[in-house]
């Protein structure tokens, strides 16, 4: 957790602690095994994890993209990505957070960030961002090759 758990969105150094010593306390009572998404998923992952999840995997099914925005959707990306490999060829990444374990787990699916300007707001802005900066790559794409 010391290397995992960050700030969020700027959480002081007690929360921090209390934050850390929960997922702390959840990995010694729930011990998921390593390498094992659904196990993973099910002893200390969330309704909104299994969710996000199976709609990543559900539409990489159907060769549509998905727009992974910020660490809570990304830690579903990687269950996803355990449980069905194949859907990372559909994820984008909006960007990269501040948050010290989005780059690790961006690193373990091999995916890059569009955005990397050290966001950490949320409320899907970093989606908004980065869908943004796609159309504008289109729209330059598109005039180019006229």
């Amino acid at each position: 957790p010391q290397l995992t758990v960050g700030r969020g969105s700027g959480i002081n150094d007690e929360r921090m602690k209390i934050k850390r010593q929960v997922v702390i306390d959840g990995l010694a009572k729930n011990m998921p095994k390593q390498g094992d998404a659904m196990d993973i998923l099910c002893k200390v992952g969330g309704y909104d994890h299994a969710g996000l999840a199976g709609v990543i995997i559900g539409a990489a099914r159907r060769r549509v993209p998905t727009m992974v925005d910020g660490v809570n959707a990304t830690a579903a990306a990687l269950l996803a990505y355990g449980l069905y490999p194949q859907c990372r060829n559909y994820m984008l990444c909006s960007h990269l957070s501040s948050d010290i374990s989005h780059k690790k787990m961006l690193e373990l699916m091999q995916l890059s960030p569009i955005v990397d300007a050290g966001m950490r707001l949320g409320e899907g802005t970093g989606a908004s961002l980065a869908i943004v900066v796609l159309q504008a790559a289109m729209d330059v794409y598109n005039h180019l090759s006229r």
